[in-house]
C-alpha cells in the first residue's frame, strides 16, 4: 500500500537532515582533530604543509620538557600577518617589528624570497625588531640560560635565519644559520668565548631534507645544544660568558652589512613562527 505523498515528503525531509548532520559532525570532527593534531595548525595548507601550524608534536613536547627549567616563554611571533602588513607583533612580551619590504605575508607565514648569494644589499629582505629596552631584556641572554625556537622551511642551502647582533658587533651575538641545510645555532659571549650546536652527522654529509622543521638552540652558562624536530643534537660543552648587545632581532639575514666587507646572508623561504624563552 502506497504511502501517503506528505508522509513521503516528510521522510524524506527528515532523512536530509540526518545526512546534513552527520556530515556536519564528521567535518567539525576533522576540523578539531585537524587542529589538535602534532603539528598542525592554521598555518597548514591542505596540500604540502602537513606539519604546520602552532601545534606540538610529542616529540617537541618532550624536547621542551628537558629543556632547563628555568626557561620561560618572553616572546611569540605568529608571523600570521595578513598580507600586505608593516608590522608584525609578540603576542607573549609585546614587542612590534617591522615587515621588511621584500617579505611576503599572507596571514600564515612570512616568506622570503630568493636572493643570490653575494648578489648585493637588500634592506627590505629582513624583518626587524628595533633595537630598545625591551628587546633587550628579552633576548639578550646576559649570564643567564636562553632559548629560541623557529619553525621554517627552505629549499635552498644558505642564508641566515635569526640573529640578535652579527661578527662585529661589541657584547657578543647569538645566531641560526643555514650553510648547506646543515643548521647550525652560535651563540658568542662578548669576551669571544664561542660555542655552537651543529646537526649531528653534519661532517659525513648529513642534511636536513627539504620542508618544514622546527629547531630549538639552547644556550646554559655551561653548554649548548639544538634540537631538530624534537631530537636531540650534540653537546657543545663549554661556556660563552655574557651575550648583551644593542642591535636589533633580525628575521631572514643580517641587519648590518655592504655584501663587501660584511655579507648579508639572506634567508630564501618560509618561516612560520618564532618562540624566545629566558632564564
Amino acid at each position: 500500500m502506497p504511502l501517503p505523498r506528505r508522509l513521503v515528503v516528510a521522510l524524506l525531509a527528515l532523512a536530509v537532515l540526518a545526512v546534513t548532520a552527520v556530515v556536519g559532525a564528521a567535518v567539525t570532527s576533522y576540523d578539531v582533530l585537524d587542529r589538535l593534531a602534532p603539528g598542525r595548525g592554521a598555518g597548514a595548507d591542505a596540500d604540502a604543509d602537513a606539519g604546520a601550524g602552532a601545534g606540538r608534536s610529542d616529540e617537541q613536547g618532550e624536547m621542551l620538557d628537558a629543556l632547563p627549567p628555568d626557561l620561560r616563554l618572553v616572546a611569540r611571533f605568529d608571523l600570521d600577518e595578513p598580507p600586505g602588513a608593516t608590522a608584525f607583533r609578540d603576542r607573549v612580551g609585546g614587542l612590534v617589528g617591522r615587515v621588511g619590504a621584500d617579505v611576503v605575508t599572507d596571514g600564515r607565514r612570512h616568506s622570503f624570497p630568493w636572493v643570490q648569494p653575494h648578489s648585493g644589499v637588500f634592506a627590505g629582505h629582513t624583518d626587524l625588531v628595533p633595537p630598545g629596552p625591551r628587546l633587550h631584556r628579552l633576548a639578550n641572554p646576559g649570564r643567564a640560560s636562553f632559548a629560541f625556537t623557529i619553525r621554517y622551511r627552505t629549499r635552498h642551502r644558505f642564508g641566515n635565519l635569526l640573529q640578535k647582533g652579527q661578527g662585529d658587533t661589541p657584547g657578543g651575538y647569538w645566531k641560526l644559520e643555514n650553510p648547506e641545510r646543515a643548521p647550525r645555532c652560535m651563540f658568542r659571549g662578548g669576551d669571544g668565548s664561542t660555542r655552537t650546536g651543529y646537526l649531528a652527522g653534519f661532517e659525513e654529509g648529513a642534511r636536513l631534507a627539504p620542508g618544514w622543521h622546527v629547531l630549538t638552540c639552547v644556550r646554559t652558562p655551561g653548554w649548548v645544544q639544538m634540537w631538530v624536530d624534537g631530537v636531540a643534537q650534540p653537546r657543545a660543552w663549554g661556556p660563552t660568558g655574557t651575550i648583551r648587545n644593542d642591535r636589533p632581532l633580525s628575521v631572514g639575514g643580517k641587519s648590518a652589512c655592504d655584501a663587501v666587507r660584511i655579507t648579508c646572508d639572506y634567508f630564501s623561504g618560509e618561516i612560520d613562527w618564532i618562540e624566545l624563552r629566558k632564564g
